[in-house]
């Protein structure tokens, strides 16, 4: 994994760990009268009771951080943006394929990388409509003290809130996975890619 990618996974991780609030308990379901920051505030919540609920069983925390990611990321939007030109070019078949091999990678990603990060608290600073979608900016301290600021892209679907994006300091991670994904897609194609996404994902499950 690159360097940069590296970085930003950890602090996506950081940011995530820190919406938790004192006394904090499991929320209920999303609904289409919850505002995008208060989605954001639940999403952390469920992912820290995730976390604290499978420290022991490394398989059960792979279930529930992948529950947690369907439902409150929309992935296959998510896919399409960081395939971009790819994805309008694809056929069926062949976006089916790496929505797939892609969410079982990021899902192994951050679950493998999940508890090894402290939080911080986290602050929601505001939020506001871009298009169809609403940014909702936090701050987050880091280990070191200083803030980061994370702004989730969140957009409705379904009468529900979903994340399609996240900037950390200014990068988003879409962006990151797409540029990263282009240079192989120009060197050995869409299913080059796919490939690999999939050999890595063996590799990992081992």
């Amino acid at each position: 994994m690159p360097h940069s990618r590296r970085r930003l996974t950890h602090l996506f991780m950081v940011a995530v760990l820190a919406m938790v609030p004192s006394g904090w308990s499991l929320a209920a379901r999303a609904a289409p009268a919850m505002t995008p920051d208060a989605f954001i505030d639940q999403f952390g919540e469920r992912a820290v009771q995730a976390l604290n609920e499978t420290k022991d069983d490394p398989a059960a925390r792979r279930a529930r951080f992948a529950a947690l990611m369907r439902s409150d990321i929309d992935m296959p939007k998510v896919a399409a943006l960081v395939l971009g030109q790819a994805w309008r070019s694809a056929d069926a078949d062949s976006r089916a394929r790496f929505t797939k091999v892609f969410e079982e990678h990021l899902i192994s990603t951050y679950t493998r990388r999940f508890d090894s990060y402290a939080s911080g608290r986290l602050q929601v600073a505001g939020q506001h409509a871009a298009g169809d979608d609403v940014l909702v900016t936090s701050r987050v301290a880091s280990q070191d003290g200083q803030p980061i600021e994370v702004v989730w892209r969140v957009r409705e679907k379904d009468d529900r809130w979903q994340i399609i994006d996240a900037s950390v300091e200014g990068v988003s991670m879409v962006v990151t996975w797409r540029n990263e994904f282009a240079a192989v897609i120009e060197q050995e194609g869409l299913d080059g890619l796919i490939a690999r996404l999939e050999k890595s994902g063996q590799n990992q499950n081992g």
